[in-house]
């Protein structure tokens, strides 16, 4: 908030001169920071983003913490990155596996983000490297308990093809695989 305050000085002989007032910025409110990264990696290394703003003093440092899995235990990932630093590596991912990602900033006048309840952005890793996306030819792939499309097999899901974004605005395939229920 700003602080408007007076002030005046006196001399050794007593004299004063009136008083003046001026006003001083004080930055009590935490930055903001998001992680972002593409939803799916046919690899165990791919790279996650982070950016942030501050309104007023300006971002010192950035915090971004990893778990796998929705019920995993969030896990240092980068423990302080400056803030020019906007992207790491995250390796010794499993496929088959999602990982979630959040992050935090703390500014010049010492605020602290809070972590986000929910994480930022997460990552399935499925090296995936057989099918056709843009066409809808799953063919190759086999998991017995889904259904492709005109093979309509009582018991199994029906797969089927989604247009999605990814973090960069780009589109991007994405297979739903098994049942919404």
């Amino acid at each position: 908030g700003i602080i408007t305050f007076s002030y005046y000085s006196v001399d050794n002989a007593g004299n004063a001169e009136n008083a003046l007032t001026s006003t001083v910025k004080i930055d009590q409110t935490p930055p903001a920071s998001y992680a972002y990264a593409d939803s799916y990696s046919r690899s165990t290394s791919f790279t996650v983003y982070w950016d942030g703003s501050d309104a007023s003093s300006g971002i010192t440092s950035f915090e971004v913490q990893s778990r796998e899995g929705v019920n995993g235990t969030w896990k240092e990932f980068v423990p302080s990155a400056g803030p020019s630093q906007k992207s790491a590596l995250f390796t010794g991912a499993s496929a088959g596996k999602t990982y979630y990602f959040r992050s935090r900033a703390s500014d010049r006048a010492g605020n602290l983000e809070a972590w986000p309840s929910t994480p930022d952005a997460y990552v399935s890793v499925d090296p995936v490297v057989n099918g056709n996306f843009e066409p809808g030819d799953w063919s190759g792939w086999e998991r017995g308990w889904i259904a492709w499309p005109g093979s309509e097999v009582p018991g199994q899901c029906q797969a089927s093809m989604v247009l999605t974004q990814s973090f960069s605005g780009a589109d991007t395939h994405a297979v739903l695989l098994g049942c919404p229920n």
